[in-house]
């Protein structure tokens, strides 16, 4: 049966463990309510578990699959995600407002998306941001050109600043591609090579470049004044687990008449 939270003007503070294993609908009757999930919460059930006016708050860990409605709500989060119960779908009837502390937890066991492979799905437009993590489960082995689905929206801002797991062996490996309505792994047998966009100057009269095609890489970036030979590369950056691009200042520029770079991954 479905389950039923009525908040009187209160505030709901999760710091352990709960489960709900239901269709749940979670209204206010007006107040400042607010459901905050600082602990565990497992959402078990397919069915459609609604906030109505009620703020969500998740910076503790949400397992959960079947659908989460946020119907005249808000959601912050700021903590980890587990899609599915074990592999499954979730499906997030608001926006996706990841910060630089979330993380979305993706396992794969099969190619068939919400069902033997993590699928979250947002109906709003989505922030990306924080880690992506990628794992193989039930003893899964993806083949080349094999592609999973595993994040949908209408829209989307930011890159995620980390994305782990893409290396499956020696031979394989996971391209993760951004684009405007989803994210997409595709194995391939071939690391991508970086790739330089978006040169210009940010609101503070900095450099910026864009470096693409990096997710799950190691990287250096190298720099020198000028290209004549003997040509000295000097370090100027190293990052590790990138997310699909990355956005670098380039703070001293308005000190030097001109600068040059390079990029190398890292074995």
């Amino acid at each position: 049966d479905a389950g039923r939270f009525v908040f009187q003007s209160a505030i709901f503070n999760n710091e352990g463990q709960m489960t709900v294993a239901h269709a749940a609908a979670i209204p206010s009757n007006g107040g400042a309510n607010q459901f905050n999930n600082n602990g565990t919460l497992s959402l078990t059930s397919s069915g459609i578990v609604t906030f109505t006016s009620v703020p969500f708050n998740n910076s503790g860990t949400l397992n959960a699959s079947g659908t989460i409605s946020l119907n005249s709500s808000a959601i912050t989060q700021t903590g980890t995600i587990n899609p599915g119960f074990a592999t499954g779908q979730l499906l997030l009837d608001a926006t996706l407002p990841n910060t630089a502390t979330s993380v979305i937890n993706i396992e794969l066991g099969g190619k068939v998306p919400g069902v033997t492979y993590d699928q979250l799905i947002s109906t709003g437009a989505a922030t990306l941001r924080g880690t992506l993590n990628v794992t193989l489960v039930n003893s899964f082995v993806p083949a080349n050109g094999d592609k999973f689905e595993i994040l949908k929206f209408p829209s989307h801002t930011g890159f995620f600043d980390h994305i782990t797991g893409l290396k499956l062996n020696d031979n394989l490996l996971f391209d993760a591609e951004i684009t405007s309505t989803n994210v997409l792994l595709t194995v391939v047998d071939t690391r991508p090579s970086p790739v330089y966009s978006g040169t210009g100057l940010n609101s503070n009269g900095d450099a910026v470049f864009s470096i693409g095609k990096v997710a799950g890489q190691d990287f250096v970036i190298e720099a020198t004044p000028d290209l004549n030979l003997p040509v000295v590369w000097t370090p100027v950056f190293t990052n590790f687990n990138s997310g699909s691009v990355f956005d670098f200042i380039d703070k001293d520029q308005r000190t030097l008449p001109k600068r040059f770079f390079h990029v190398y991954l890292l074995p």
